[in-house]
């Protein structure tokens, strides 16, 4: 029987009008990547919470290993291609690297893909919210999916307190709206009050460490 496979290059930016310019990621606020790493696939996993450790194009994984997994889910509109890979991970699939740059994946960043702050917070909190579905139908050896699932909604408490934070002043409608997110996680009732009355100030609760 074939191993499945999934071979990956590194991945490298550059800005419009500067090919000869590349870095590792699209800007400073980017997380990194994975390069170098070879082996079984699901150690991965927890850091595919915290982000795509894949662009789109740097990956070449065998037929078989893609029916395994039943594709991509066309149901999402923003992260299929995350979604796709969060499930090839949890399959164990044996990952290769290619490091050498003429196979690198070579990616052009314009004005229309370096996203607003807020945009970029929403896509990260869309994605781990998909993330807990997936991961309750994990079943890996070691594995529980039960401290994964913990570990993602840890990181959507902190979007979602970030994200009220950054839309105080903005769209106080939006800003409600992530404070009950936040609350549905932590439960803390007074949390949630000191919020609210915030919220109708214009102040920022968070700002205090003892919320």
């Amino acid at each position: 029987m074939l191993m499945h496979l999934w071979l990956y290059s590194p991945s490298k930016y550059y800005d419009s009008g500067k090919p000869g310019e590349l870095r590792s990621k699209m800007n400073e606020n980017s997380h990194s990547l994975l390069s170098d790493y070879e082996g079984d696939s699901r150690p991965l996993l927890e850091k595919m919470i915290s982000g795509n450790l894949f662009t789109i194009c740097a990956p070449i994984i065998r037929k078989d290993a893609v029916f395994t997994v039943n594709g991509f889910n066309d149901s999402l509109n923003w992260v299929e291609d995350w979604d796709f890979y969060i499930r090839l991970l949890a399959s164990g699939i044996q990952l290769k690297y290619c490091s050498s740059d003429d196979a690198a994946c070579l990616i052009r960043v314009h004005n229309r893909s370096l996203s607003k702050k807020n945009l970029n917070m929403m896509e990260h909190l869309f994605r781990l919210e998909n993330l807990n579905k997936v991961l309750s139908k994990i079943r890996i050896e070691g594995v529980h999916s039960g401290s994964l699932k913990k570990a993602n909604n840890l990181q959507i408490r902190f979007l979602h307190r970030s994200l009220f934070s950054n839309y105080l002043k903005q769209d106080k409608f939006l800003s409600l709206e992530h404070l009950f997110g936040y609350f549905l996680l932590d439960r803390n009732l007074k949390v949630l009050i000191k919020g609210f009355f915030g919220l109708l100030s214009g102040k920022n609760v968070f700002d205090d460490k003892s919320a």
